[in-house]
């Protein structure tokens, strides 16, 4: 349904009465859409009349999976403006958010060289039995929002 609407030209920077996005919308546990809109180049610096943005929430919600797919292609989403509260709402949700987090920050000026390896690890720590089933080969590059799709795919598997 969203590829549809978005095929059809509907708004991808939309914002509602408190500044949300569909971006900001689906950051909250909509990989798939998230994912989607990140490919067709939703902004994941916008900001909620909280100041939040994608990545923040994301933390704030303790999804590594979000964290990473933000992280991945928008490093940009990391703004000197919004670096203290996702340190906070990073230290809240802890475990690998956290350690993601702060490497993403404490590498901020070459963050674009150095993601890779950083996101690289913190996907293999994540996802290692979701690859496995879903047959993603050791070492095998490519975009990792395209196997975070399939991740959800075998969650969802599991769930039903």
């Amino acid at each position: 349904m969203v590829t549809l609407l978005l095929d059809n030209k509907a708004d991808i920077e939309a914002k509602d009465a408190d500044n949300q996005t569909p971006l900001i919308f689906a950051v909250r546990g909509r990989r798939r859409i998230a994912t989607l809109l990140l490919q067709r180049n939703a902004d994941a610096t916008a900001k909620d009349t909280m100041n939040r943005t994608p990545l923040i929430i994301a933390a704030a919600n303790g999804d590594p999976l979000m964290v990473i797919a933000l992280l991945e292609g928008h490093p940009e989403s990391i703004t000197e403006d919004t670096e203290v509260e996702l340190r906070i709402k990073a230290k809240m949700a802890g475990g690998a958010i956290e350690h993601l987090i702060e490497r993403a920050l404490n590498n901020r000026a070459g963050l674009e060289q150095s993601s890779r390896s950083i996101l690289r690890t913190m996907w293999d720590y994540l996802t290692k039995g979701a690859r496995k089933q879903i047959g993603v080969e050791e070492g095998t590059e490519g975009l990792m929002s395209g196997a975070l799709l399939q991740t959800d795919r075998v969650e969802m598997d599991k769930a039903e």
